[in-house]
């Protein structure tokens, strides 16, 4: 949860429970013990998150934020790429992003597993490189290597997705 913004000061209570939470909506105000579980969760320290010695509170949107900056400078420089790839060659292009695209569509039945070994943070890292070589074979066009290129680009692109809906779902909390 904390991979991106450092270190968390207060870990949340995990024996909270959901049954716990319907007693407690139901309480009539008559049994101790639902008024002591009641003050037991008005008391337990709320975790607290900090990016480089600020604190950002209760809410970890820094990985959100780091995240939504970093996809637009990558697609931003992606999308010229793509739109630039078919003028180069109609056919080539074509073909490069045809591979990049089908491989991107196989490469993502196994990149859960690469996701859950590597982290979603080394993942994201990773697979953006796999985008920056991508686009740098375009600075001297040779067919094999762009083929090769896209071949890489799809396997990045895979993992990038999934440890992009990673990263989100573990920066979000109920």
């Amino acid at each position: 949860m904390t991979e991106l913004t450092g270190r968390v000061s207060a870990e949340p209570n995990v024996a909270r429970d959901d049954a716990a939470r319907d007693d407690l909506a139901r309480d009539d105000g008559d049994d101790d013990a639902t008024d002591a579980l009641a003050a037991s969760f008005a008391s337990d320290p709320e975790p607290r998150f900090e990016l480089c010695g600020r604190d950002l509170g209760r809410h970890n949107n820094a990985n959100v934020y780091v995240l939504a900056f970093s996809f637009l400078a990558l697609f931003s420089s992606y999308g010229a790429t793509q739109n630039f790839v078919t003028t180069v060659s109609k056919s080539l292009g074509y073909v490069v992003l045809f591979l990049a695209y089908a491989t991107f569509a196989f490469a993502s039945l196994v990149a859960p597993p690469v996701v859950q070994r590597l982290g979603a943070r080394w993942s994201l890292i990773a697979a953006s490189l796999t985008y920056c070589v991508f686009i740098s074979a375009f600075i001297r066009v040779y067919a094999p290597f762009l083929v090769l290129a896209s071949v890489l680009l799809g396997c990045g692109a895979a993992v990038l997705w999934t440890a992009q809906g990673a990263l989100v779902a573990s920066s979000c909390r109920d």
